[in-house]
């Protein structure tokens, strides 16, 4: 079997569309969520779901934020530093988004890293 080619710069922008669909729909899921219905087994289910969600958003924070620190874009919306804007973005602290930020910087120039994030 062939591999899947890398998108093109083009078809990459439909990465945006398509994330904020993503995004909502997990919204509702989570909005219409009634926990105390579902049994121990389906519960755990859901968790183990949330948990791959929850790790592929960190891999694609993982790719893109050196992008962002790279062409300075986190200052477009008046954040003073790449550490105050993904905190900002990520409800944690300038501390904590500076070892996001420097862990995302290791990943890009490493690319065994890079790839084990696809």
């Amino acid at each position: 079997m062939d591999p899947v080619p890398s998108p093109t710069p083009s078809a990459r922008g439909g990465i945006v569309g398509e994330l904020k669909g993503i995004v909502r729909s997990l919204q509702r899921v989570v909005r219409d969520a009634a926990p105390g219905q579902a049994s121990g087994d389906e519960a755990r289910q859901i968790v183990g779901l949330f948990a791959e969600v929850e790790r592929a958003a960190s891999s694609g924070l993982s790719l893109f934020t050196p992008v962002v620190v790279a062409t300075g874009s986190f200052t477009k919306e008046g954040h003073g530093s790449a550490a105050q804007w993904l905190g900002s973005l990520s409800g944690s602290s300038e501390a904590s988004a500076k070892g996001r930020l420097a862990a995302a910087e290791r990943a890009a120039s490493t690319p065994v890293l890079t790839e084990a994030l696809h």
